[in-house]
């Protein structure tokens, strides 16, 4: 449907709607009338009330708190936003230190394999033969 065809749809609508409430308007009982005008008046006061509200600036203000007493409003901001970051940042510190010490405990069972064979009166090549790992399947406590 184009614009000017719901145009035309919407003032047939609003033609048809205006006469149905003009006929409902004529038929109303005498003090409906009146009771109707009070209760448009009170209901346009009440709206006009909310909208001189809204325009008004507020003068309430909430004492500052935490950081806003000491430092203001702005650094505040800045550091919500920064405290957004550090539990991101303190996960990935985190997970670095843990791998870091993974890796050093690693490399410390590392050497203590190293040395153990090394200081061992087996030479090296002995513990590559295929019969010293049967020989520990059979002697193992």
């Amino acid at each position: 449907m184009t614009r000017p065809d719901a145009d035309l749809l919407e003032a047939r609508v609003a033609a048809h709607l205006v006469a149905a409430l003009t006929q409902a308007a004529a038929e109303l009982p005498p003090g409906a009338e009146a009771r109707l005008r009070v209760a448009r008046e009170q209901a346009l006061q009440a709206a006009r009330d909310r909208d001189r509200r809204a325009a008004q600036p507020s003068t309430v203000s909430r004492p500052p708190r935490g950081l806003a007493w000491v430092a203001g409003a702005a650094l505040q901001r800045w550091l919500t936003g920064v405290g957004a970051a550090v539990p991101a940042a303190v996960l990935l510190a985190g997970a670095w230190l843990l791998s870091g010490h993974e890796l050093r405990e690693q490399v410390d069972v590392a050497s203590t394999v190293d040395v153990a064979l090394l200081a061992d009166e087996l030479p090296p090549q002995a513990y590559a033969d295929p019969g010293f790992v049967e020989f520990l399947k059979l002697h193992q406590p």
